[in-house]
């Protein structure tokens, strides 16, 4: 009786092991949130976490880094937390913009679960109001100077579908977000937010 405790228990621990080792090696997997986010930066990245949405099967990260803002999406997978996706914003183009988006994400699940969450901060103290979102869903939401805001829907939308507008205290469009007008040549570091008298 004694040997079969003692083989059960070694098969066990041979398990957890590999185990350990499997989810050591693939690294977007983890025993917590923190631990998938982890995946997506070096050992020496110091980062800090500005915003969070949870859902259920889901959590998305809004994270600023010595290196500019990135937005991680962990989702559920059983007991393991993984790093499904990660975005980023070229923060040499956009440190310097009045209005910037800090945070993006909009994907689905397996089950069609759907989530989209857009970042926004502003440093421009004309702008009280940020809005954006698609037909009924639309928000406009207050905004003070060097505050982020963050929107979220159960949804998957793409940016180009948010319509993002950035208001004064008289509700007059400052700011849009998209890319330049009158081009027909883009760059991903080109989709931010334009004054639109300079337009």
């Amino acid at each position: 009786m004694e040997k079969r405790r003692l083989y059960g228990l070694l098969i066990c621990t041979f398990l957890l092991l590999v185990f350990y080792i499997f989810i050591t090696i693939n690294g977007s997997y983890g025993f917590t949130p923190m631990q998938a986010v982890e995946a997506f930066f070096d050992d020496e990245d110091n980062i800090e976490i500005f915003g969070e949405v949870k859902r259920d099967w889901a959590i998305v990260y809004l994270i600023d880094t010595s290196k500019g803002a990135k937005t991680v999406l962990v989702l559920r997978k059983g007991f393991l937390w993984h790093g499904s996706a990660a975005t980023y914003f070229y923060d040499d183009v956009i440190k310097n913009d009045l209005v910037k988006t800090t945070g993006w994400m909009s994907l689905s699940n397996e089950e069609n679960k759907q989530i989209t969450v857009f970042a926004v901060q502003v440093n421009d103290p004309r702008v009280k109001y940020i809005e954006a979102g698609l037909g009924l869903e639309r928000e406009k939401v207050p905004i003070l100077l060097s505050e982020t805001v963050i929107f979220e829907w159960d949804k998957k939308l793409p940016w180009n579908d948010l319509g993002a507008v950035a208001l004064d205290k008289d509700n007059r469009k400052l700011y849009r977000y998209g890319y330049p007008q009158n081009t027909s040549f883009f760059k991903s570091e080109d989709l931010r937010w334009y004054q639109i008298d300079n337009e």
